[in-house]
């Protein structure tokens, strides 16, 4: 099942500050409109360190996806995407 994380900026020990496992008619309509840059099979440092006081805000939305749902979602392959455009204020997390 795909994982939706929230990813902070720079070189930092833990970059993930939340996640949580979207249905799949859901993420569909999450990444709509937006594009998925391929990010491998490990986290990458994503951007330079936040210059604020609360270094504990995401500034990106990781998707990690398997190779089907990769495919559906118009990647290439299994691993870690970044949703290009969309801020993680932006997401709001369904009820469970």
């Amino acid at each position: 099942m795909a994982k939706l994380l929230f990813v902070r900026s720079g070189d930092v020990s833990n970059p993930i500050t939340g996640s949580f496992s979207p249905e799949k008619n859901y993420l569909s309509k999450l990444v709509t409109g937006h594009g998925l840059e391929y990010l491998g099979m490990k986290m990458p440092v994503l951007g330079q360190s936040m210059r604020t006081k609360d270094r504990r805000m995401a500034e990106h939305v990781v998707l990690q996806l398997s190779a089907a749902e990769a495919e559906t979602l118009g990647g290439r392959s299994e691993g870690l995407y970044r949703v290009a455009g969309l801020p993680p204020r932006a997401v709001s997390i369904p009820d469970t």
